[in-house]
């Protein structure tokens, strides 16, 4: 944005998702002026530094997680897959219907003489330093390889996968970079060229925002304050039924743990520990329902994706004697005690999140005697 206003360049839309603080630099250093004469689009979640600097027509937008889709406000639509503003941007641009959509300026990759940014960017050129995890991948035009980081080249490959899906529905992508790293799947042509056989010089038309009557945004608000509700319902019914067995499996682990050091091994109750197990598979089951994945699933998956791994290493070990058996069943439950402890622990937290953001929600609804 500051170097489109430096240029007198004015865009017609402006994405923006990363939720970092430092993201408010790029609002803070372009004029309140030149923000009012396009629309912002803002993943709903965004820091206030950016919120507070952003000026004239916004939109709020929903990302398509499962919590989000949860509320059935489908009518307003959800944006923000990909991984940056500009992966973003490229499905707002698909959303709007183009069947060309060009890309300029991702690179994606450090420049020949190693800097990062452009001349003029806000976190200046220099900004990202080479690390030992850099990766190098196949430069614009094809000739050579040219290094870029784990997280741009990322962002190419968001760019990769949603150009091979509107590929089938017709669209062409170009990149007209003219530099950086390769795009596959998108056709590399100049800048220039692009403007000549494919833009118009014609005058823009403005954009107008259409916007939801009263009576259907009350309609919406209503319904939002009963579907958070309903979550933090749900989530405080399943959470206190995993707390409690997490109490029951750390009194046996503490149980384990007392007979291992007094070497009275032979005095474990293997029963038991087999109806602990069976209680844990039901919580399992219950946190693979639809409802549990819709609500609280986005929250806890990278958590538990790394948990099952550790698990998985348990459920491949031999089984073939009483030993080994008896063995398996005790590091099983003793696994699952961290398992369940942090499993609770990510619902809670969740829960706190939605309980904060319903009390304006709440105060809103009172305000307009809707409560």
């Amino acid at each position: 944005m500051p170097i489109l206003e430096k240029w007198g360049i004015v865009p017609d839309f402006v994405t923006s998702i990363e939720r970092v603080e430092a993201t408010g630099k790029f609002f803070e250093n372009t004029s309140k002026e030149f923000q009012e004469k396009f629309i912002k689009i803002h993943a709903s979640l965004q820091h206030e530094r950016v919120i507070n600097n952003s000026f004239g027509n916004k939109i709020l937008v929903m990302r398509p997680y499962n919590y989000n889709k949860y509320l059935g406000l489908n009518k307003y639509g959800y944006l923000g897959i990909g991984m940056s503003a500009a992966n973003m941007a490229y499905e707002l641009a698909y959303f709007l219907g183009f069947k060309k959509i060009v890309l300029i300026g991702q690179d994606l990759a450090y420049a020949e003489d190693g800097t990062s940014h452009a001349n003029g960017h806000v976190y200046g050129k220099d900004e990202v330093k080479y690390k030992e995890s850099d990766e190098y991948v196949t430069k614009y035009g094809g000739k050579g390889l040219i290094r870029t980081t784990r997280v741009w080249n990322m962002f190419r490959n968001f760019f990769e996968k949603d150009i091979e899906s509107t590929k089938k529905e017709g669209i062409e992508t170009i990149n007209a970079t003219q530099g950086g790293a390769r795009i596959e799947g998108a056709i590399e042509m100049p800048f220039n060229e692009v403007v000549k056989k494919y833009i118009p010089r014609k005058k823009k038309r403005k954009i107008k925002l259409r916007h939801s009557s009263e009576k259907s945004m009350e309609k919406d608000l209503q319904k939002a304050y009963k579907k958070i509700n309903e979550m933090l319902n749900y989530g405080e019914k399943i959470q206190s039924q995993i707390e409690k067995l997490f109490l029951k499996v750390a009194k046996e682990v503490e149980k384990l743990e007392k007979l291992n050091q007094e070497n009275k091994l032979e005095n474990i109750d293997y029963n038991k520990l087999v109806k602990l197990s069976s209680q844990i598979d039901k919580i399992k089951s219950k946190i693979e329902t639809k409802k549990f994945v819709n609500i609280y699933g986005d929250t806890i998956q990278s958590y538990l994706v790394n948990k099952e791994l550790d698990l998985a290493k348990i459920i491949v070990k031999p089984s073939n004697t009483e030993i080994e058996k008896k063995a398996k069943i005790i590091e099983w439950i003793m696994q699952h005690k961290e398992w369940l402890f942090m499993l609770a622990g990510s619902i809670n937290a969740q829960r706190i999140i939605m309980q904060r953001s319903l009390n304006p929600l709440k105060e809103e609804l009172k305000k307009r005697n809707l409560l």
